[in-house]
């Protein structure tokens, strides 16, 4: 016979979650997106030059210790119609490396290649990612090496490019967080609103540090590495934090939704 203290009994069966689904708080839930989201966006779009005139500043500043006065200016360029440009920084003209920096640079990122690729690192998340990052700054060495003359770009194109795209990346993320927070959202609009400024503030402190380090590298270091900045340490990158700051808040909504808090917020469909 098996003991007693062996038999493990259910207590309490929950429902089955089969025909359920979340309630919908449209009071809530429109409060927040006509009310913050979409007020914030029209902010943003009407003064995000004035952002960008700040952010020149600070990166002019930040620079100024490495670079002369008269090697930087501040320029203002079309964007947006109807809700204007950006300002950004112009540099030194671009210094083709030599070959031995060149093939230094090639032998490190093949390294760290085929340690990517091989036992069990294979196959990994942040291996993908990182072999993705030493093939492209591979190429950009292959390029150097056979046509520097050719390369299209100054140091100041880069700095207008990437001024641009991370203006559209914060409307970019204005919109999808917004959206995340008001579709998704469980519970007060102070947890959806903490989550918006959360993804925000995050989104414009890694866009403005990583302006004047990529400046610096450009400015100081090479151009071989203006490819690697701009495919894989450029939008792309910022789109896989904001997944996963999406899958911390999903995790979060789930969490409640199973909790005793959460016990509510569904209803038979």
């Amino acid at each position: 016979m098996r003991n007693d203290n062996q038999i493990k009994l259910k207590k309490k069966i929950h429902l089955s979650r089969t025909y359920r689904r979340l309630k919908v708080d449209r009071v809530s839930q429109n409060l927040y997106l006509f009310l913050w989201v979409i007020p914030f966006l029209i902010i943003f779009l009407y003064t995000y030059s004035i952002i960008t005139f700040f952010l020149t500043d600070l990166a002019y500043f930040s620079l100024l210790p490495y670079l002369s006065m008269d090697e930087m200016g501040k320029v203002y360029s079309d964007f947006l119609p109807y809700f204007g440009g950006v300002y950004h920084l112009t540099l030194p003209d671009v210094v083709a490396p030599d070959n031995r920096f060149i093939a230094a640079n090639m032998i490190f990122s093949l390294i760290i290649f085929l340690v990517c690729v091989s036992g069990r690192r294979s196959g990994h998340p942040l291996s993908i990612f990182v072999s993705m990052a030493v093939f492209i700054h591979m190429v950009s060495c292959i390029y150097f090496i056979f046509a520097p003359d050719y390369f299209p770009y100054t140091n100041s194109d880069y700095s207008e490019l990437y001024i641009k795209q991370q203006v559209g990346i914060w409307l970019s993320f204005l919109s999808i967080s917004g959206l995340i927070t008001a579709f998704l959202g469980i519970g007060s609009i102070f947890r959806r609103i903490q989550t918006f400024i959360a993804i925000m503030l995050y989104s414009f402190s890694f866009g403005i540090i990583r302006y004047i380090v990529f400046l610096f590298i450009l400015s100081k270091v090479s151009v071989l590495y203006m490819a690697l900045m701009f495919f894989s340490f450029g939008p792309f990158f910022d789109f896989l934090y904001l997944v996963y700051i999406y899958g911390l808040y999903v995790e979060k909504v789930i969490s409640v939704s199973e909790s005793q808090e959460g016990k509510g917020v569904w209803e038979w469909s």
